[in-house]
């Protein structure tokens, strides 16, 4: 077992045509790293918990009613504009962090590692925070 810092920035962009959200978490925590004592290839689970900061914006894109050309069918006049709702987003809330995969050993004091991590919020947060995040991913660990 070891203790690391985990410290992440993850930017996030989406448009599709009702809505659109763009911003970036930065993630600081502290965790225990658990992995198996195998000199080559090693499984490994982390677990800890610390805080989601998320900055971003939110702009929810509706249809103009007088856009509808055809009610029953809701053809929709390409010219006329979307009405758009725009919503700033900051957020700091606790949230926890969990990884597992493999560690491959090239020396003795170093390593690449293959992974999944999940972060999620320790308790309830707006509609508008990121409830839930899932990063795989492939890194050099360096142990002194």
């Amino acid at each position: 077992m070891t203790l690391q810092a985990v410290v992440e920035r993850i930017p996030y962009y989406r448009d599709v045509e009702y809505l659109t959200f763009d911003g970036r978490v930065f993630f600081v925590a502290a965790e225990a790293a658990f992995q198996s004592t195998r000199r080559s290839v090693r499984p490994f689970v982390t677990v800890g918990a610390g805080a989601l900061i998320d900055d971003g914006v939110w702009i929810r894109k509706t249809i103009d009613p007088r856009a509808i050309v055809d009610p029953r069918t809701m053809i929709v006049d390409p010219r006329l504009s979307r009405v758009e709702e725009r919503v700033d987003r900051d957020y700091r809330l606790g949230a926890m962090t969990a990884s597992g995969g493999l560690d491959f050993a090239v020396s003795p004091r170093v390593s690449i590692r293959a992974g999944v991590r999940f972060h999620g919020l320790l308790g309830p947060g707006d509609d508008l925070a990121p409830l839930i995040i899932l990063q795989p991913g492939v890194g050099v660990v360096w142990r002194w």
